[in-house]
């Protein structure tokens, strides 16, 4: 069912699903831009942000998945991939070992792979962002968190933000067009975090068409038109 965005006033309006039982198991999903258009002091600052987010924040009964962002983001495979077991009561030592292990591995081997990413920028004629939100997986078992280090610029033929500006006139019908042609449905997003931590452009450089304050009102209503919760949209981790 497509989504219509004449029904945000009330998803706007509605209580925000409460924050992640302590008790539950996490699925982190993140989602590095590798195309050129962040700059080059951006990766320091997304590899920490990752860090404290993702790989350090991971635990037994967690899973970490990171994508890259470019012209290829619909079915690309991913960067890394782990998923922890929970440890049970009385689990074997074979049992705690194998799982100690594959936390260790999320935990460092993941980190690598980013820094890898992040340093190794894809010459991509185009940054499809929006066709990340599908490939958000499902998983009852765990509360889903999103990560996003990139500008938040989708650059494609059909939808251009390094060119066309975000408007009060015209927010609406972009951000339904983008719906409508990724076949994006409501409830897409039930219960998914969102996290986004931008770029950080020099004092010296040239001014972009759309600011930070027009990107989050475009994001913040696609994700909030699909169920899901923007937490934060700033060049740090919040």
């Amino acid at each position: 069912m497509k989504v219509k965005l004449l029904f945000v006033a009330l998803l706007l309006t509605r209580v925000a699903f409460s924050a992640s039982a302590p008790n539950l198991p996490v699925q982190r999903v993140v989602f590095v831009d590798q195309s050129a258009s962040p700059g080059a002091d951006d990766a320091a600052r997304w590899l920490e942000a990752a860090n404290r987010k993702v790989f350090e924040q991971t635990r037994f009964g967690d899973s970490v998945i990171v994508y890259a962002v470019h012209d290829h983001t619909g079915g690309s495979a991913p960067i890394f991939e782990a998923a922890v077991p929970l440890l049970p009561l009385g689990a074997s030592m074979e049992e705690t070992l194998h799982a100690r292990k594959l936390l260790r591995h999320a935990r460092e081997a993941g980190p690598a792979k980013l820094d890898e990413a992040l340093h190794t920028p894809v010459r991509s004629r185009s940054t499809r962002l929006l066709e990340s939100l599908r490939r958000i997986p499902k998983d009852p078992g765990r509360v889903t968190e999103v990560l996003y280090l990139s500008d938040m610029l989708e650059s494609t033929s059909e939808l251009d933000l390094e060119r066309t500006r975000i408007t009060g006139a015209n927010l609406m019908r972009l951000a339904q067009a983008a719906i409508d042609r990724y076949h994006l449905a409501r409830g897409q997003l039930d219960g998914v975090t969102v996290f986004c931590v931008l770029d950080s452009p020099r004092v010296s450089a040239a001014a972009k068409v759309n600011d930070h304050e027009a990107l989050d009102r475009f994001w913040r209503l696609i994700v909030v038109s699909l169920g899901g919760k923007l937490v934060s949209f700033e060049s740090r981790i919040q």
